[in-house]
């Protein structure tokens, strides 16, 4: 391969000159395809996929019917395919463990509203709000939250409003918002 460094005689005004010689250029398709496969979890939902068999995703919105919306599965594609928008992805979806219990946490709000606002709850990266008013009660805004988070489907998990569970006692001492996991 040459290098022609001459400038051009019509060429009068100062820059940067440069020259691509493409004559020995592949003229084909990239080669390195890029393969990953996930094992994950699905919900315990009626899926489509049948268990333990690679089924091929092209998008998350194929993975959430496949695997269930909010599955491990489904957000595994989604961050997968968010990375690598050109990723041969495939999934085997697994079963939850027959002895395995669901992952469970709680929330206890505090106080009533003192302001007129929003109450925000950041669950995975996803911002769940609710509006609030002055005088709205603990209960309020716990129902409303737990509410909010519920008509999230792509979040992996769920809420209820549930009485906290006395200690050494029978007697529940107030209210939380129970988070479960789907798996």
């Amino acid at each position: 391969m040459s290098i022609d460094a001459t400038i051009p005689i019509p060429t009068y005004k100062p820059g940067c000159y440069f020259e691509f010689n493409t004559t020995l250029a592949s003229h084909a398709l990239a080669t390195n395809d890029q393969k990953l496969v996930i094992l994950a979890q699905r919900t315990t939902l009626p899926t489509v996929a049948e268990r333990l068999t690679p089924v091929d995703v092209f998008s998350a919105e194929e993975a959430a019917v496949y695997f269930g919306r909010g599955s491990q599965a489904h957000r595994m594609a989604k961050a997968a395919i968010y990375a690598n928008g050109s990723l041969q992805l495939a999934i085997v979806g697994l079963e939850d463990a027959a002895a395995g219990v669901a992952a469970t946490g709680a929330l206890v709000l505090s106080r009533a509203v003192t302001g007129t606002g929003q109450a925000r709850l950041s669950v995975c990266g996803v911002t769940v709000a609710t509006a609030v008013a002055i005088g709205d009660t603990v209960d309020v805004v716990m129902t409303a939250l737990a509410k909010a988070i519920n008509t999230r489907q792509e979040l992996p998990l769920s809420a209820s409003v549930e009485d906290i569970p006395a200690e050494g006692g029978p007697k529940a001492t107030g209210k939380q918002i129970t988070l479960t996991a789907p798996n």
